[in-house]
């Protein structure tokens, strides 16, 4: 289903963080390296019972910044932040407090908001040049300081192991080559002689080979 924004106005996020932390790499750890059929099933009987609850109180955040005048909200992809668009930064604010009460209110959390203005620097950045894309020169410097962010991530022994676009951002809305690495929290560190067998990352990045 399309979303239809105004295009003419200033978006801004509303962010909304419970003070709650599962980090995927402590959740992986924590995992056995077998587990048996009976436990299994109990092991995703109560990971259906979490997600139902955590869900039950998202609709509740969801209905808080809606009712406040919100264009949508959403919970991030990785969880447990609930993102709400508005045209209005005061509103912004507004909403923001409704949503912090839904998650005391409905999942007993304490949480922090935040809103940021939305950078249309992704739409800007396809109209560069007269025909509307980098020329392939450009291209080849943008991707060989991508690369060079990987390379010297190995020269410190880190493996990064979620490598996608979605993990690059610029720090200057002015400069399309000063990308930066984020979220490291597959990374582990390599030691010599060391293999990895871990199934991790996104699918829609992996190497067509596996």
């Amino acid at each position: 289903m399309e979303l239809k924004f105004p295009s003419d106005k200033e978006l801004y996020f509303v962010l909304v963080t419970p003070e709650f932390e599962a980090p995927t790499k402590k959740m992986r750890a924590a995992l056995p390296a077998e587990i048996g059929m009976v436990h299994h099933v109990w092991n995703c009987s109560q990971a259906g019972a979490l997600v139902a609850s955590v869900l039950q109180g998202m609709e509740a955040v969801k209905r808080a910044a809606i009712n406040a005048g919100a264009f949508g909200c959403t919970i991030s992809g990785a969880g447990p932040t609930a993102v709400a668009v508005i045209d209005n930064e005061h509103a912004g604010h507004a909403i923001a407090k409704d949503m912090v009460q839904a998650f005391l209110h409905h999942g007993n959390l304490n949480a922090s908001a935040q809103v940021k203005q939305l950078d249309r620097l992704g739409a800007r950045r396809i109209h560069k040049g007269a025909s509307g894309h980098y020329t392939e020169r450009k291209d080849g410097e943008l991707c060989k300081i991508v690369v060079g962010v990987v390379e010297a991530s190995h020269l410190l022994g880190v493996i990064h192991r979620d490598l996608k676009p979605e993990n690059y951002l610029l720090i200057n809305k002015d400069d399309d080559f000063s990308p930066k690495a984020i979220d490291f929290g597959l990374s582990v560190f390599l030691k010599p002689g060391q293999v990895f067998t871990d199934i991790v990352g996104n699918s829609y990045y992996v190497a067509q080979a596996l």
